[in-house]
């Protein structure tokens, strides 16, 4: 056992998996979903995500199941450390809507990281739009042409929508929005750095 590698027999095989996810029955699926609602708070997972996130893992073998454990046993755990591992992702990011004080150049700024993102500096539509060039958002709609999440952003900034209206126009939660948008402001200025011209 080179490196604390343990050898693979130790570990279910593919069809033992595969046989295992079958044999679980409507007792042990209850167990594991109330298992997955025990250690979903504090996470952004939905009811069962965690359930099937561990179920998929074994499946495909990123997580293994040792011979001398229970496969619901070894679930659950599974079920925890993905839920203990989102759990510490999330306390380590800045939450969009919590505001945050930075001081930068002698300013001191105390809006949250959503405020920021949203500001008309910030909003990769508005920095196109403010030169006043009618085919700004044709040009980056076709920048985006195959990518349908940033085009419906830009559809949604270009109609003036911000906050939770941008959130349910476009169907996203807003963290996903925001991300969005930082990749949209990245795209647009790599192409065009000095400004769009048409």
């Amino acid at each position: 056992m080179a490196g604390g590698m343990e050898p693979e027999d130790r570990f279910l095989d593919d069809a033992e998996v595969r046989a295992a996810i079958g044999a679980l029955t409507d007792a042990d699926l209850l167990r594991l979903r109330k298992v997955d609602a025990r250690y979903r708070g504090g996470t952004d997972y939905e009811p069962g995500a965690l359930l099937k996130s561990a179920l998929c893992q074994a499946f495909l073998r990123e997580r293994k199941c040792r011979r001398d454990d229970t496969f619901v046993r070894f679930i659950a755990g599974a079920i925890r450390s993905t839920a203990s591992h989102r759990r510490e992702e999330l306390a380590r990011q800045v939450p969009f809507d919590a505001p945050f004080r930075v001081e930068a150049g002698g300013r001191v700024d105390s809006r949250s990281l959503a405020e920021r993102l949203l500001a008309s500096t910030d909003d990769p539509e508005t920095l196109l739009m403010e030169r006043e060039e009618p085919n700004a958002v044709d040009a980056m709609m076709a920048l985006f042409a195959k990518d349908d999440e940033a085009q419906l952003v830009i559809l949604a900034l270009s109609d003036g929508l911000r906050g939770g209206d941008l959130y349910a126009a476009v169907e996203l939660p807003s963290n996903r929005v925001h991300y969005v948008i930082r990749r949209i402001r990245k795209a647009v200025e790599k192409r065009w750095p000095e400004g769009w011209r048409p």
